[in-house]
């Protein structure tokens, strides 16, 4: 009996190694698959996140990812649709709404809509959300690095038209958001409604505006960024008159660069 024990056992080891080696190469397998398929899964996981809602979900989801030209553009939906009211994500629809409203090419087209659902916007509020808007932009100026192949470091025109257009609407909330920001400094810190109406009833008590270099020089960068969303939209497109006549109006010597005045004289004749 003791003769027939020898062979059993090694059988049994044999199967052993094997089954486990067998488990290992499986394991290895399907590990691989479950981190490819892992990054599409949380991908769209943020994307049905900010379908719902839920942008502060579907950032900290994007955040946990490779940051890729795709996690980057989501990361600034998110941002967009959580902080700044605007769903960049579905922004052909967003721009139908806002062709939609009418506005004329006033600062009323986002003016309301970064407000939250509440008119005025605070000092703090308006630092916070100036904060978002410049990091959703940042954001596509990294992607069109990733995609640029010339000298510049940054060239905005290697970008899809879709991406265009969502970084031009976030440039013109920008701007809105920086000129916000100079009216409340000039009322010492109180409270302001972006649009047409509130600031031809209260700008006798804060014009002129005292624009930074810093702040002159990000509505430039927000102007160009315009002009690129400009060129997108057929020539029969109401929101390409309301882009133009907001861009035109703001740079009114076209010239691409803002100044001081330019700003006041724009405030002016709101």
């Amino acid at each position: 009996m003791k003769r027939c024990d020898m062979p059993l056992k090694k059988n049994a080891f044999m199967v052993g190694m094997t089954l486990c080696l067998c488990l290992g190469i499986a394991g290895i397998f399907f590990t691989g698959c479950d981190n490819g398929g892992s990054y599409e899964a949380k991908l769209e996981d943020a994307k049905i996140a900010m379908d719902d809602g839920d942008y502060a979900q579907a950032k900290s989801i994007l955040e946990t990812l490779p940051q890729t030209e795709e996690v980057l553009e989501y990361m600034s939906n998110a941002i967009a649709g959580g902080e700044l009211g605007l769903d960049t994500l579905n922004i052909i629809s967003t721009l139908g709404d806002l062709e939609d409203s009418n506005n004329q090419g006033s600062i009323d087209m986002v003016g309301l809509i970064i407000a939250g659902g509440d008119d005025q916007l605070t000092e703090e509020e308006i630092a916070t959300k100036l904060a978002s808007a410049t990091e959703a932009i940042e954001l596509f100026k990294t992607i069109a690095d990733m995609n640029s192949t010339g000298s510049k470091a940054i060239d905005v025109v290697v970008l899809t038209n879709n991406q265009k257009m969502q970084l031009g609407l976030l440039s013109i909330t920008r701007t809105v958001l920086t000129m916000a920001d100079q009216i409340c400094r000039a009322t010492g810190g109180n409270p302001v409604t972006m649009a047409e109406a509130w600031i031809r009833a209260n700008r006798d008590n804060f014009l002129p505006v005292s624009p930074t270099q810093d702040e002159i020089d990000r509505i430039d960068e927000d102007i160009l960024f315009i002009g690129y969303a400009i060129d997108i939209f057929s020539d029969t497109s109401d929101l390409k008159d309301d882009y133009l006549a907001f861009k035109d109006e703001l740079d009114a010597n076209g010239d691409g660069v803002t100044s001081a005045d330019e700003i006041n004289d724009y405030l002016t004749n709101l």
